[in-house]
């Protein structure tokens, strides 16, 4: 009997002894548990604040971008004539990084010209003379600038989204080139006539002028925001699904 006691004693013993490292297990495994949930809040809060943060940019940026189009003297013109939908220049460019605000020194108001497409259309467009300064634009053919030796044409740093915008651009920027600072007098002398230098900082050069950029309200950093623009979409979308993913794990 004494024998058959000290052995339900020892099982008891061992069953505590079961229960209290099982019990230690599942606590450590609670504590763990605690510590990841924890982790997966922050990072939900981490990537809320982010994914609003980059919201907020880009409807600010696309606000600023909307505005360089609300031009009210030409409302009218625009319903008049079926315009008021179409794109716009700088919304189908996309410009080497750096070389923004040459590109803006050089189009200037052309940024804002619209997209008819049709040839047709071009002409009959250009038979209604708007109240304020615009631009129409068609599709045509790109025609290369001439070589010049020992310069890059603007052309090249413009990359249009579709290729009929290469015929506009290609009579806007025939002889455009780029160039790094301020050529000196007897570089210039050297450049053919209708040559234009025009540098980073917008500053443009021929054979015997300096013109010198500044921005214009109605069109500056365009181009720029345009790239950043479409940088931040790509980003909130990351973001959004970083969102979904911190959320599932939360």
């Amino acid at each position: 009997v004494l024998a058959a006691q000290e052995a339900r004693r020892g099982a008891g013993d061992a069953a505590i002894a079961a229960a209290e490292a099982s019990l230690e297990a599942l606590q450590d495994e609670c504590g763990a548990l605690e510590a990841a949930q924890d982790e997966a809040a922050e990072r939900l809060s981490a990537a809320s604040h982010e994914y609003a943060a980059a919201e907020a940019q880009l409807a600010t940026l696309a606000q600023i971008q909307a505005a360089a189009e609300d031009n009210a003297p030409l409302r009218d013109w625009l319903e008049r004539n079926d315009l008021q939908a179409l794109p716009r220049l700088w919304q189908q460019v996309r410009i080497e990084p750096g070389w923004e605000v040459a590109v803006e020194s050089v189009l200037r108001e052309r940024l804002h010209a619209l997209d008819v497409a049709d040839p047709a259309r071009l002409d009959a467009v250009a038979a209604d003379v708007p109240p304020v300064k615009a631009g129409v634009l068609s599709h045509g053919a790109t025609r290369d600038a001439p070589p010049l030796a020992g310069y890059e044409a603007l052309a090249a740093k413009v990359h249009a989204a579709t290729p009929g915008l290469g015929g506009a651009l290609s009579d806007w920027l025939a002889q455009a080139y780029v160039c790094e600072g301020a050529p000196r007098a007897a570089e210039r002398e050297r450049l053919p006539a209708g040559a234009l230098l025009v540098n980073r900082q917008g500053h443009q050069f021929t054979r015997h002028t300096v013109a010198f950029h500044a921005p214009d309200r109605a069109h500056a950093g365009l181009l720029a925001r345009q790239a950043e623009i479409e940088a931040l979409q790509g980003k909130v979308g990351e973001l959004a699904q970083l969102l979904a993913d911190a959320r599932e794990s939360a």
